[in-house]
């Protein structure tokens, strides 16, 4: 394993991104990018403060064939988070439809502001179960976790809000065609679900 293997696994392990690691090193974000890709060597004071900062040799760090206890853990731990996001993600977007299930519902069986209101806390309650499921997750493992579940679980949370308010607003609109107000909702939907979808990639794209 090479140094820039090594330096990418500590890190991980020691949740720290890479903007984090490079203030410690007093580097670029971009030097510790080149090192994990092995497109640069770190130089020999860098080496030093990385065996500290990770508590691990500098012969650890400099020799390729060298295994540790520090890598093992780093891999395994990685594994299981990514295991464990599986698993909370997938619960989280059933509890999500879920309360989309009880809005829409609520339309043909009682009062539709209440089932509304109801299948909305549902969902707010799979975002909170989600984000207190991933909680203590390794640092890159749970920002990419973050924004796939959030891709996913628009489509699921705007659909509710998207019918009501826009319905709401044509209806009360004058010289409105009928189907335009039970159904204009969907452009609305889709829209923002799109809109949102693009700022969210875009966010995460900037932050990492």
């Amino acid at each position: 394993m090479n140094i820039g293997d090594k330096i990418q696994q500590l890190r991980k392990a020691s949740n720290l991104s890479q903007e984090q690691l490079s203030i410690q090193l007093d580097v670029s974000r971009q030097a510790v990018s080149k090192w994990e890709l092995n497109e640069s060597m770190p130089d020999p004071d860098k080496i030093v403060l990385l065996s500290d900062i990770f508590s691990v040799s500098t012969d650890y760090l400099l020799r390729d064939q060298y295994e540790s206890a520090e890598v093992r853990k780093a891999t395994e731990g990685e594994k299981f988070d990514k295991q464990r996001i599986r698993s909370m993600t997938l619960a989280s977007m059933i509890i999500s439809a879920l309360g989309l299930l009880i809005s829409l519902s609520s339309i043909s069986f009682y009062d539709t502001q209440t089932g509304f209101l109801i299948g909305l806390a549902v969902q707010v309650l799979a975002v909170v179960f989600f984000e207190m499921s991933i909680h203590g997750t390794q640092a890159e493992v749970y920002s990419s976790a973050r924004q796939r579940f959030y891709l996913m679980n628009l489509w699921l949370l705007l659909y509710s809000p998207s019918a009501i308010i826009t319905s709401y607003v044509l209806r009360h609109l004058p010289s409105i065609h009928e189907l335009l107000w039970r159904f204009g909702y969907l452009a609305v939907y889709i829209m923002s679900a799109t809109v949102l979808s693009i700022l969210i990639l875009k966010t995460s794209k900037k932050k990492y």
